[in-house]
């Protein structure tokens, strides 16, 4: 498929429709995040796509209008929600949320973009009924056979359509970490209100924009999030959709995310006093305005100028330096800060789809984390910082042997022999 057929731009607003946007910041052009390399695959062209985060003067939603057609990014798809134990204990904790709340005992639960099925597994060890609806044919496949029921689509208003047809209301629908991914927002929430039960409740997580602004966090911007939500924009774009927010959570998964609870307009569950208050914290915070952005870019700048120093000075004296975590965002940052194989050595990651291949663009090779004792750089980098606590932790003894972790995000952190402990008894993930 040609570069020109697989992007296009939008002209319009995702949320409200609104024609007109300001920029908040551009970021280096990258290949998709995920589009990791076979070694026999090196040499081919990689088109790299406008990185640009625009703002809707109408709603103030952020957004990318540069798009890539979602099955090039999602059909096979190598994050799988499983090889995490911190995001299992948080998949089986927003379970017991949900199911505390939820006004029906025997509930049928609908999962959207499932993934490999590991939130769908937990519902089914509570006696739930339960249905994924996951396009990446890979992941799909994988769930089914480990007897997580999974229809390998897109979900959208036919696809809910179907879903009803065939199974009833969905008393829950779940969605983590995938409607940033939409650009059909419009069409997935009328599907979600078409399959929801008028007593139902649809609960779904997304990179928070708050935590993004607040620290920096701009490496989880890349082509497959195209929205980064605050609640102001997605309360009147569910009232449009004849939904309504009626309680909103922040919580630490992924550096910094969001929890929505949301309901037919005018449903039972009652509204907690959660909206109000974040609303009130993002109008103190500026968010209807350029000014958190343009903060942010200058921060995006210094991070980048200190991890570029870090590593070069640590080069300079013969240092070897490696990489733990191959996860989407280390595109946007290796791209934007300018690194590649020369200054990083490996990325030691734990997922088995991603050992053997190359880092989109930059070609750093990924390995298994035995690397790291058995290639023993001086320094090793976590790019996937939103588990840092657990890596170092998990990789002691890499410390203990005179190694040294370097976490870019939200600041710059060097862990040593000399302040392991401190920072394992100050840090959370």
């Amino acid at each position: 498929m040609s570069a020109n057929k697989v992007h296009s731009k939008r002209t319009a607003c995702r949320l409200c429709g609104g024609p007109d946007f300001d920029v908040a910041f551009r970021l280096k052009p990258t290949p998709p995040a995920n589009a990791y390399l076979q070694k026999d695959e090196l040499g081919t062209p990689e088109p790299c796509f406008p990185l640009d985060l625009y703002v809707c003067r109408a709603c103030h939603h952020a957004q990318l209008l540069d798009i890539v057609d979602p099955s090039v990014m999602f059909r096979h798809y190598a994050y799988v929600s499983g090889t995490s134990s911190v995001f299992v204990q948080h998949l089986k904790e927003l379970r017991d949320d949900v199911l505390g709340r939820c006004l029906n005992k025997s509930p049928f639960m609908v999962e959207i973009g499932s993934n490999d099925g590991t939130l769908l597994k937990l519902f089914k060890e509570r006696g739930v009924k339960v249905l994924g609806v996951e396009p990446a044919d890979n992941l799909a496949a994988f769930a089914n056979e480990n007897g997580r029921p999974t229809l390998n689509a897109f979900f959208n208003s036919d696809t809910a359509a179907a879903v009803r047809a065939k199974d009833g209301p969905a008393h829950i629908i779940c969605a983590n970490n995938v409607l940033a991914h939409i650009d059909a927002l419009s069409d997935v929430f009328g599907g979600i209100k078409d399959l929801m039960d008028k007593d139902g409740l649809c609960v779904f997580e997304v990179s928070y924009l708050v935590d993004v602004i607040e620290k920096g966090l701009f490496d989880t911007i890349y082509h497959e999030h195209v929205s980064y939500h605050s609640v102001g924009p997605v309360i009147g774009f569910l009232a449009r959709a004849g939904l309504e927010l009626f309680a909103a959570q922040r919580i630490s998964t992924q550096g910094g995310s969001i929890r929505f609870f949301v309901q037919h307009a005018n449903g039972p569950y009652k509204h907690d006093g959660s909206v109000e208050q974040l609303l009130g914290y993002e109008q103190e915070l500026g968010l209807g305005t350029l000014s958190p952005f343009n903060a942010l870019a200058a921060r995006i700048e210094r991070s980048s100028e200190a991890l570029r120093a870090k590593i070069k000075d640590s080069k300079s004296k013969g240092a070897r330096v490696g990489g733990y975590g191959a996860p989407a965002k280390v595109t946007t940052l290796m791209h934007h800060f300018g690194l590649g194989a020369d200054d990083v050595e490996f990325l030691a990651d734990d997922n088995p789809l991603k050992q053997g291949l190359y880092t989109p663009g930059k070609h750093v090779p990924i390995v298994d984390t035995s690397a790291i004792s058995r290639n023993a750089p001086d320094y090793v980098v976590i790019f996937a910082w939103n588990f840092a606590r657990s890596i170092v932790e998990t990789h002691r003894a890499f410390v203990d042997k005179g190694g040294k972790f370097v976490i870019p995000l939200p600041s710059l952190v060097e862990v040593s022999s000399a302040n392991i402990d401190q920072y394992l008894a100050t840090t959370k993930n």
